[in-house]
């Protein structure tokens, strides 16, 4: 299975997502996501240019918190 990976956005009100990547581009990004748990499954598009960064996440039980990998 592919990592997950926590996308956060650019701008004054920055979001953060947690997901397998399914789709990097061209112009837009789109991710699996599996945490918040209320949301998993939902596949949410993200414009390239307003990715802030991307950061690799380790395993959690289902429903906790991610981690971010070492």
């Amino acid at each position: 299975m592919d990592d997950e990976v926590k996308v956060t956005t650019k701008g004054d009100e920055p979001e953060s997502y947690v997901g397998l990547e399914i789709s990097g581009g061209p112009g837009m990004m789109r991710l699996l996501l599996t945490w918040p748990y209320e949301r998993a499954a939902e596949i949410v598009e993200i414009p390239v240019e307003e990715v802030e960064s991307i950061t690799e996440v380790g395993p959690q039980p289902l429903g906790a918190a991610p981690a971010e990998s070492e």
